[in-house]
């Protein structure tokens, strides 16, 4: 008799999977979310309940769906009535790709139907990053002695000196900080690593230490509020939000992540080097910031690494080419 595997325990198995091999749980919430709206779209149009009898024009049917309806899943809330971006419908086609491949590997499926379906072009576009200006502008907001300011300005400057994610922002404890070493270990999606703070930010993570192992020395979390508990993320979106409203900026923490990329490599550092800092696995999630460098970033990176200047035969002698 033919197998035959519901598509839902499909992708449950799947999720399951995701959970027991070690993947995030925003990644897995990204996986479920997604498979959730495909599943909900094969039972309102009478697809095949099994997932051997999904054809390359099921899925060619959901996307278009996707691209095409003005009024999804039969849903009131407002997102269902907006139009998805390409990069939004390109989501869709890697979560559908992974759970398929998945199912390859466990033997449910011998060929996907995806195999011959190409993704959605993705839209690229430019990353949106603070100026110096800007930060400092900022940073102006938190030039009084309170609690709060002290600690917000040393979250702001560890943000835009290391360019952490949110959550791994949250993950630091009071072991995560070497302050003679100045630097930070960081646990987030993509495991540990260590990136080096700053001057600036390590003046401004010692002062908040010396006023929070005051108010409450045996809590292990970084991050207090003024009452010694431990600060949340809801509590870190909100003070950005209220800084944004003071200087006229829409402020989130995933913009000085933008923020403290685009700067290092405007003042000389690698993509290699931003590689590592933002825990990116591969280079290619890390060209997005090298749009943003421009011909001047440009001219003063080749003043010292021009090829030819750096030959053997050359060299300099009191700032002039000599040879």
């Amino acid at each position: 008799m033919e197998q035959r595997t519901p598509v839902k325990e499909v992708i449950d198995g799947f999720l399951l999977d995701c959970k027991v091999t070690g993947k995030s749980p925003k990644t897995t919430a990204f996986y479920k979310e997604k498979l959730s709206k495909f599943l909900w779209f094969c039972d309102a149009y009478h697809f095949p309940d099994a997932i051997e009898e999904i054809t390359s024009q099921h899925i060619k049917s959901f996307l278009g769906y996707l691209r095409d309806s003005e009024h999804r899943y039969n849903s009131n809330h407002p997102q269902a009535n907006m139009p998805l971006s390409p990069n939004t419908i390109r989501k869709f086609y890697v979560a559908l790709r992974s759970m398929l491949n998945w199912s390859i590997r466990e033997g449910i499926l011998e060929d996907s139907p995806l195999a011959n379906i190409r993704p959605p072009k993705e839209h690229k576009h430019m990353v949106k990053a603070l100026t110096s200006e800007q930060v400092q502008k900022i940073l102006a907001q938190l030039n009084s002695r309170s609690f709060e300011h002290i600690r917000n300005k040393a979250i702001i400057l560890v943000l835009v000196d290391t360019a952490i994610r949110l959550g791994e922002l949250m993950n630091l404890t009071t072991e995560s900080i070497d302050l003679d070493r100045q630097v930070l270990t960081v646990n987030g999606k993509t495991g540990e690593r260590y990136v080096r703070i700053g001057n600036n930010a390590t003046k401004a993570l010692w002062r908040y230490l010396m006023i929070r192992n005051k108010l409450n020395g045996n809590c292990s979390n970084l991050w207090l509020d003024r009452y010694g508990n431990t600060l949340l993320d809801g509590a870190i979106n909100l003070m950005l939000y209220d800084l944004g409203k003071k200087v006229g900026l829409k402020l989130h923490c995933h913009l000085f992540r933008h923020t403290g990329a685009t700067l290092f490599l405007q003042n000389g550092g690698s993509p290699f080097q931003c590689q590592y800092i933002l825990g990116h696995k591969t280079l290619e999630m890390t060209k997005i910031y090298c749009q943003a460098l421009g011909f001047n970033e440009a001219y003063q990176a080749h003043m010292k690494a021009s090829p030819a200047d750096n030959l053997n035969s050359f060299g300099r002698k009191n700032g002039q080419l000599v040879r």
